[in-house]
């Protein structure tokens, strides 16, 4: 787990990858970039272009009755983006074994529009033996260290440990969870901020650690680290572990209140003889105005993968407390069979149900169940 796997491999981000020989490549090359971007080329640094294409056709069975759109009862097919996205990251050699580093990155729309849809990490920065200093938009350390137990075997896909459907947008909302800020469709939470000032350790033997900070930028959040997130990770021999923290602040400006969603999780998994299990666990309270909201998740996950397939499930499963009687659960688990048809394609074909309860109100119990295929394709 070099601090390089979060920002890019080492090869691709660190290293000069200049290669061209003839003076004719070179002067094809700074042509072209000459006139696409209108830049002086005195300063050459490498650049990487890559992305991913994911898209999957899904039939979604819902009942119950969800709040937004998707999750209103309803059966239909439906052509699904999987966070597919577009990137360029680069690096500049400063001696002394530093490097300037910088990534932007796009999320963009496969299956409607093809339009951009939101900014994934985008960021500038100064890495080397010491570590790596960032400052933009960037997944949190407790998102950094979530995925860094290795136990959600198959992101992005029905089969999400996040929630049955593409990141939960097609899993059960409740009106509870809705106005008490407890997300139904999400078992793990993940998050990519603004304005983030992070650190990242070095490897250390397997372990390595990452702490940001974020200011709230108003009146009501003026500080530097109005939030805070930090990561401790490890990966060695087969064995990979994840723990994290943070605050979350979201500032009301109406009632001047600044209430913080804590969290913390424990995640792990382990791969032997193309065996691999995985486990976790997380807790969220939101220290709410008005409540507090408490969310307990525990999931479990296998895969086994053999020859160019991999087959696995998971099972997760929250409660959700307030202080109002606002009490609920949900339960998720999912197949998927994932099939590598070369290093960069892949197709896989995956089922996911979900399944959210209240306590003192049946009227709001709802269920989705999902099944679908898809491609993914990097580049």
């Amino acid at each position: 787990f070099p601090y390089t796997s979060f920002f890019g491999s080492t090869t691709d981000l660190f290293t000069s990858k200049r290669s061209w020989e003839s003076p004719m490549k070179k002067t094809m090359i700074a042509t072209a970039v000459a006139a696409a971007f209108a830049l002086p080329m005195a300063a050459q640094a490498d650049v990487t272009v890559y992305g991913k294409v994911h898209t999957a056709i899904v039939n979604v069975d819902a009942t119950g009755n969800g709040t937004n759109a998707n999750t209103a009862t309803t059966e239909n097919w439906q052509v699904k983006d999987g966070t597919s996205r577009l990137g360029f990251k680069g690096s500049e050699d400063l001696g002394g074994g530093m490097q300037a580093i910088w990534k932007y990155e796009q999320a963009y729309d496969t299956d409607e529009s093809g339009a951009v849809t939101s900014g994934r990490n985008t960021y500038v920065g100064l890495a080397g033996s010491f570590g790596t200093f960032l400052v933009g938009r960037h997944d949190t350390p407790y998102k950094m260290s979530w995925y860094a137990g290795g136990a959600d075997f198959a992101d992005d896909t029905i089969a999400d440990m996040n929630g049955s459907g593409f990141g939960g947008d097609n899993v059960r909302q409740t009106s509870a969870a809705d106005s008490d800020n407890k997300d139904a469709g999400v078992h793990f939470d993940e998050d990519r901020m603004d304005n983030v000032i992070a650190y990242v350790s070095p490897d250390m033997s397997g372990f390595q650690a990452a702490l940001a900070i974020m200011p709230g930028e108003s009146n009501v959040e003026n500080g530097l680290a109005d939030s805070w997130s930090a990561g401790l990770m490890y990966g060695a021999s087969g064995l990979k572990v994840g723990a994290g923290m943070e605050s979350l602040a979201n500032a009301d400006a109406a009632t001047n209140n600044t209430p913080q969603e804590k969290r913390m999780h424990l995640t792990g998994s382990y791969t032997f003889d193309g065996i691999s299990v995985g486990a976790s666990i997380a807790r969220v309270k939101n220290d709410n105005y008005v409540d507090n909201d408490k969310k307990t998740s525990m999931a479990l996950s296998a895969q086994y993968a053999f020859d160019n397939n991999a087959v696995g499930a998971n099972y997760r499963h929250s409660s959700l407390k307030d202080d109002n009687g606002n009490d609920g659960k949900i339960d998720s688990w999912s197949l998927y069979l994932m099939h590598s048809m070369s290093k960069r394609t892949q197709v896989y074909a995956a089922y996911g149900a979900n399944q959210y309860e209240e306590d003192n109100n049946s009227a709001a119990d709802q269920e989705t169940n999902e099944y679908g295929v898809g491609i993914i394709h990097s580049f």
